[in-house]
């Protein structure tokens, strides 16, 4: 028996958030994105590395007043059967040792494609990803993505991808404020 003690995340997961607001643009995805590879990259530069191994959009909650992310149920993937399919891992995955850093890479690059698109990405279709991210109108967007779900050699890490130019805030999301979005 597992129990856990988080704090309430009134607007609970991404995916369903992202399902009841479709309006939401780049900023508040670039926003989300940022938060999850900081925590991504903490998880991943402790030693040893901290892999959640079961990374996607139900599995991250938000709270929606002020845009705050928290990755959740860490550390339970090691509990339940593999999340890819070897038929749909990427290239370079041993199917019997999944669990490493450049797997959560990818499943967040899955995270970014679902909210990019609205289209949730998971067992079932995380094999169909090419032609999702063939949808996504943003350059910036599509080549930060595909950089994410690229192969596993060549995968960055996430310190790498938090200096990507698609995360670069630009100048009307830096004037300013503080607000969120």
């Amino acid at each position: 028996c597992v129990n856990l003690v988080t704090e309430y995340f009134t607007s609970g997961n991404l995916r369903e958030y992202r399902q009841r607001h479709r309006h939401l643009g780049a900023k508040a995805v670039r926003k989300w994105a940022r938060q999850i590879l900081s925590g991504l990259a903490h998880l991943h530069t402790q030693v040893p590395p901290i892999v959640h191994g079961d990374l996607r959009c139900d599995k991250i909650y938000i709270n929606g007043h002020s845009g705050e992310i928290k990755i959740g149920d860490l550390g339970l993937a090691t509990l339940a059967p593999a999340r890819f399919a070897p038929a749909v891992l990427p290239p370079g995955v041993d199917q019997h040792n999944q669990y490493n850093r450049g797997v959560d890479i990818f499943a967040f690059g899955l995270v970014v494609l679902e909210l990019a698109t609205t289209v949730a990405v998971d067992g079932g279709n995380c094999g169909d990803w090419p032609a999702l991210l063939a949808r996504v109108a943003d350059e910036g967007a599509r080549a930060f993505i595909h950089r994410c779900l690229g192969p596993a050699e060549t995968r960055p890490t996430a310190t790498e991808l938090l200096d990507d130019p698609f995360l670069a805030r630009p100048k009307e999301e830096r004037g300013g404020g503080g607000g969120g979005g």
